[in-house]
């Protein structure tokens, strides 16, 4: 399998395709490589490079838990690239990755050639209401562990309001009980909530890059709203809506990759 070592961490990543572009393309909170893979790895028109963040996948150990922010995963995905020799390409990701690429396109862009956000769950402030979830469920596994925290967070009001509007957002907070590190669970869901991708909004304007931004309804973990207030704040920036993977997930995932082909092509001269 294949492996990156940077700063005493092993980062496990994977390449798929054959030609075209190169994107960088990370997942969300609590996921690993299969997500953005499952979307871009099957693409005959782009290559598509992934790696489980710190925290994540089989990327291990967990690390120094300060550097559980944006800031040192957009740091581990140069590190990646530098060991790869890659430079000047496609930054992107979903939900936690959607901001992993807007801090790496905003800290280092000389390096990046287009950015795409894919339902982005942060904007410029810590502690965003739509994942206090993730950190109450962090703190319930500290106190009482894997079970009990399980019971608790099926009782918790937010958590069947979330249920109520998508089935799908539901499954990916009890899929946080099934990674195999509690330590790492417990560290990522309370500190990269705590986090922000960027200082402020004035800073968005500072992308110089052409950017796709992604979006779907039924989906209370990704406000939508976060993805259109991006749009307006990042100029030039492309709004697409696609499918929500609440109703249809096979869908949601061919119009993203859709989207995302249509958007890549469209950076050819």
């Amino acid at each position: 399998m294949p492996f990156i070592e940077s700063g005493g961490i092993r980062f496990y990543y994977e390449l798929s395709g054959a030609g075209g572009p190169l994107v960088a393309f990370q997942h969300g909170l609590g996921g690993e490589v299969s997500q953005p893979q499952g979307i871009l790895g099957n693409s005959a028109r782009l290559r598509a490079l992934s790696f489980d963040c710190r925290g994540h996948g089989r990327t291990e150990p967990l690390g120094p838990l300060e550097r559980l922010t944006f800031s040192s995963f957009a740091d581990d995905l140069r590190a990646v690239l530098d060991t790869l020799h890659v430079d000047g390409l496609i930054v992107g990701g979903i939900s936690m990755g959607a901001g992993v690429a807007l801090n790496f396109a905003l800290r280092y862009p000389a390096r990046v050639q287009a950015l795409i956000l894919s339902r982005p769950a942060w904007l410029d402030v810590p502690c965003p209401p739509n994942l206090e979830i993730l950190r109450c469920l962090s703190r319930w596994l500290q106190d009482a562990g894997p079970q009990r925290a399980k019971e608790w967070l099926l009782a918790d009001p937010e958590y069947r309001r979330i249920e109520t509007l998508s089935r799908d957002n539901a499954a990916s907070i009890l899929r946080q009980l099934e990674r195999p590190s509690l330590e790492a669970t417990i560290a990522t869901l309370a500190r990269l909530p705590a986090d922000a991708p960027c200082a402020a909004p004035e800073a968005w304007r500072e992308v110089a890059v052409p950017t796709l931004l992604l979006i779907n309804d039924l989906d209370p973990l990704h406000p939508v709203d976060y993805g259109r207030r991006l749009a307006a704040g990042i100029p030039g920036a492309h709004l697409v809506e696609i499918a929500p993977k609440e109703k249809d997930p096979v869908l949601h995932a061919r119009e993203a990759r859709q989207a995302i082909e249509a958007f890549v092509q469209g950076l050819v001269p």
